[in-house]
């Protein structure tokens, strides 16, 4: 198996040989000596991220999504200073393949940890869940992208799509810190009913 770019990975007829290798290799964040670093990436970022790596069935969406991760923008190929890593789409083609996949695994495990740790930390306990659900909570299942922005924006009286540049480990924690709140208020209020 000989040393090759991502650029003449995606132009061969026949990857069997790499193939059989290459998804297995060990996770690695590391991408031409760049790293993603997961406090910089925004709300947006991260949700983008998550839609892109349930559908990667091409070139492009991986570069999309390589380049949304490590911060690579078309800006950055008119400017490429960077000391740390070709941060231009130019470099991306560039990275040796093997690299590649073993950021790709890295990627796409710290992305579904990521969104396993979400769901975690903003599962409700509350037992009005049913209850929830009778009244037509489902429905707002295809606003789930945007209905943590939302949650923040009524909170905070600001308009949602203003808070998805923020960090998305900011949204997070106001969301937690809220949920929480939430839950300690909902059980204060139990016990306050029950020494009435």
């Amino acid at each position: 198996m000989d040393r090759i770019t991502i650029k003449e990975y995606s132009l061969l007829k026949d990857t069997g040989n790499y193939d059989a290798v290459l998804p297995f290799l060990k996770p690695r964040n590391k991408l031409s000596n760049g790293k993603i670093d997961f406090n910089r990436l925004s709300y947006s970022d991260v949700r983008k991220c998550l839609i892109l790596i349930k559908t990667l069935d091409s070139w492009e969406k991986q570069k999309d999504l390589f380049c949304l991760a490590y911060g690579i923008s078309e800006q950055d190929t008119k400017v490429a200073h960077n000391v740390m890593f070709d941060k231009t789409i130019k470099g991306f083609w560039n990275c040796e393949i093997d690299e590649f996949f073993s950021a790709q695994n890295y990627l796409i495990k710290a992305f579904k940890d990521l969104l396993e740790r979400e769901k975690k930390l903003l599962q409700s306990i509350s037992i009005n869940s049913g209850l929830w659900e009778q009244a037509g909570g489902n429905r707002l299942d295809k606003f789930s992208n945007i209905m943590p922005l939302v949650q923040l924006g009524e909170m905070y009286h600001i308009y949602p799509y203003d808070l998805q540049h923020k960090p998305y480990n900011e949204i997070l924690t106001l969301l937690v810190c809220h949920k929480e709140k939430n839950e300690v208020n909902y059980e204060y209020d139990k016990l306050r009913t029950k020494h009435k």
